[in-house]
């Protein structure tokens, strides 16, 4: 499963709009440049916006296959899931 962090950077390549970004760490969520921020460039920050909204999506429903995919169905009576029968 990606982390949120790469997640949101990855939709700002695939806008095409990675290069309008930092990270202010190496491992950090991306930031505007400062040339995005003064004079403030709203179009800049609602595309970063909509990419964290879409990257929540995303992990989101990551996170659901992932834990559908590791649920164990417990069938009352069904003794193949008991640990140890006596």
């Amino acid at each position: 499963m990606d982390s949120f962090r790469d997640l949101v950077w990855r939709l700002l390549l695939e806008m095409g709009i990675q290069l309008k970004f930092k990270g202010a760490l190496s491992d950090a969520m991306p930031l505007p440049k400062r040339k995005y921020l003064v004079p403030f460039d709203e179009t800049t920050w609602n595309e970063l916006m909509t990419a964290i909204d879409k990257a929540k999506e995303l992990w989101k429903s990551q996170l659901q296959h992932a834990v559908i995919r590791n649920i164990e169905v417990f069938v009352p009576g069904d003794s193949s899931l008991s640990n140890e029968e006596s």
